[in-house]
């Protein structure tokens, strides 16, 4: 049972994966380049998952939701961009069951 709407899905992000591009020097740097958008919606943690997760790898992580079917394979070796701030995907949870909608876990990039 879904509690989510597709209406709810009002947040643009976009997948982007690291590519070497030579800068003004000359000199290969990585450079995130946009590969897919689309429409997601943002689950932050709560109090109770802030205080659990403190000190492990899911400190500070986001849930990015969106549709299941995507124009676009999404995997872990891409990052979302989201509001000038950049997320490694830590985990993709399909909707195997309902096949409505993926949850992404994501941490910001420091």
């Amino acid at each position: 049972m879904s509690y989510r709407t597709t209406g709810q899905l009002n947040d643009r992000i976009t997948f982007v994966k690291k590519s070497s591009v030579p800068n003004a020097n000359g000199i290969p740097s990585s450079k995130p380049v946009p590969v897919y958008s689309c429409w997601a919606s943002l689950d932050t943690q709560n109090l109770k998952d802030m205080q659990s997760t403190v000190g492990t790898v899911l400190e500070d992580t986001v849930t990015f939701v969106i549709r299941y079917l995507q124009g676009y394979e999404i995997t872990n070796k891409l990052q979302i961009s989201y509001k000038n701030k950049l997320y490694n995907i830590i985990n993709i949870v399909p909707g195997e069951y309902d096949k409505e909608f993926t949850n992404i876990i994501a941490k910001a990039v420091t």
